[in-house]
Parts: structure tokens; C-alpha cells; sequence
């Protein structure tokens, strides 16, 4: 898979997900976005935010590299933990550990995070895993990987 192939899949089924779940919020709509954008003080400007951490997070996650540091022994193939299950699982626990460790240094220090700082937070951890999800079953296309390549998703060369 090439790079624009991992934004175009990452990006579509994170869009499907948040259609069919709302991991970032109720759905908006034009209307309502045009309201939040020009009312910034309204209490719905949140959901504009989480959208854009969902969204954000899943590309990121597309633009990892496809090598991992020569890990063969872990995975035994070239591409390694960003293309495997156990990539995904490993990834999330790490944020997860990490997003723990952060709050509870916070919490030592006497500073208390509002709630929706903790759930954009969650948020960023949910997609960023699901987006390695999206990648690994991504790689799993037959069209996709070893070297086959699905017209759509992938430039085209110039003509000499």
C-alpha cells in the first residue's frame, strides 16, 4: 500500500465509523456548524473540537511509516507492528499507559483536568487505535498489498 492509499482508506473508514457509531459527537450538520463557528461561546463548540481530534488522530496514525525498526522477530514480516493486530493492541495499551501515567503526575501535582479535557483525551486514545486498526485491515486487502494496485488509490505514472 502507498502512503496516499493508507490516507484514503484511514479517512474513509473513519468517516463510516463516526456516520454509523458518533465516536466525536452528534452529528452536525452545515447549518449547525456555520452556527458554532460564527457563536464560539456556545457550549456545542465541543463537539467541533472532538471532530477534529477524531479526524486529526486518524490521519496522523495514516502518515506512520509502513517499517518498524526492523522488527522480524515480533511479527516476522517486513512491515511489522503497523500492519498487525498486534501493532494495534500494543499502540493502544502504550497510550493507554502513558495517558494514565500523565494524569496521574497531574493529579500529584494538585492539577485537576475538567472532564472534557479527560474525554477529549480518551477520544485522541479511541481513534488513534481504532486508525491502527483501520491500517492493519487495510493491508490485509487483497487488492492493496503484495504489490497488486487498486487504480483508484494509487497514482499514476506520467507518460515518457
Amino acid at each position: 500500500m502507498k502512503g496516499k492509499s493508507h490516507l484514503v482508506i484511514n479517512a474513509t473508514l473513519a468517516m463510516v465509523a463516526e456516520n454509523a457509531f458518533h465516536l466525536a459527537g452528534s452529528p452536525l450538520h452545515w447549518a449547525d456548524l456555520i452556527h458554532l463557528l460564527t457563536h464560539l461561546e456556545d457550549d456545542r463548540t465541543s463537539i467541533v473540537i472532538s471532530k477534529g481530534i477524531y479526524y486529526g488522530c486518524t490521519l496522523l496514525v495514516a502518515r506512520l511509516p509502513d517499517r518498524d525498526l526492523n522488527l522480524r522477530i515480533v511479527v516476522g514480516r517486513h512491515r511489522g507492528l503497523t500492519h498487525s493486530l498486534l501493532g494495534g493492541l500494543l499502540f493502544a495499551l502504550t497510550l493507554l499507559v502513558i495517558g494514565f501515567l500523565a494524569l496521574s503526575a497531574l493529579q500529584t501535582q494538585g492539577i485537576a483536568l475538567s472532564p472534557q479535557v479527560e474525554a477529549m483525551g480518551l477520544l485522541a486514545i479511541s481513534a488513534t487505535t481504532l486508525s491502527c486498526f483501520y491500517r492493519a485491515g487495510a493491508g490485509k486487502l487483497p487488492c492493496l498489498s503484495r504489490g497488486m494496485r487498486a487504480p483508484l488509490l494509487v497514482r499514476r505514472q506520467q507518460p515518457c
